[in-house]
């Protein structure tokens, strides 16, 4: 942690190296809200408190620095790759034929990787064999406090493709079918697409169209 008052702070000290990287205890009195960000605000210097002859520094702390967090399990940031061998992309997309998702590793079955974070649209960035990147949740379990899933979509009579390039459409959706809505392409050759799952399989649909 940084204690210091404004003046030090922009005098002589990295500042810009160091707000980032530790937490700011400001001595900055007389003032209405603190000059910087900080977890701790030292407001004045001219405090009184029972049993305490004299002044004595006043605070307000935005940080809780009392409540332990919980330890966390031998597995609990660990998931484990499960249904079928699966690709590890670099963007939370399929997009095989634009190229803006690329496949950057194979994971097989029973492989364990890292877990980093959830997007909340069905798809975690993971760690594994040397390489970090995006799966989709359908093929991963084990965080213990659940993951996102697809959301589902809903048109009426909205043609899809089998790939972005078709002239014809393959089918139209039909009143009251409901899809996942596996990801949104947004750079590339085939941004403005969206790939659904239909029927059991993979369906291309214009992104301006879908309502989820």
């Amino acid at each position: 942690m940084l204690y210091c008052n404004p003046s030090w702070l922009n005098s002589y000290l990295h500042k810009d190296k160091l707000l980032g990287k530790y937490d700011l205890w400001l001595a900055h009195w007389g003032v209405s809200s603190p000059g910087f960000d900080c977890t701790i605000w030292q407001y004045s210097e001219n405090g009184s408190i029972p049993g305490i002859s004299g002044s004595v520094d006043m605070n307000w702390i935005f940080k809780d620095y009392i409540t332990k967090k919980p330890t966390k399990t031998k597995n609990e940031d660990k998931v484990k790759v499960i249904n079928k061998t699966s690709f590890l992309r670099s963007q939370p997309i399929f997009d095989d034929m634009g190229g803006s998702s690329r496949k950057l590793t194979t994971l097989k079955i029973g492989t364990v990787c890292d877990f980093i974070s959830d997007n909340g649209d069905g798809w975690s960035k993971v760690h594994a064999n040397n390489t970090t990147g995006y799966i989709q949740n359908s093929r991963i379990n084990g965080t213990g406090t659940g993951l996102s899933t697809w959301k589902k979509g809903t048109v009426l009579g909205v043609p899809v493709y089998t790939k972005p390039s078709d002239t014809k459409p393959c089918a139209y959706i039909n009143k009251g079918n409901k899809f996942n809505v596996v990801c949104s392409i947004k750079s590339g050759k085939y941004a403005g697409w969206s790939i659904i799952h239909y029927n059991n399989q993979d369906k291309y649909i214009r992104t301006d169209m879908l309502k989820i």
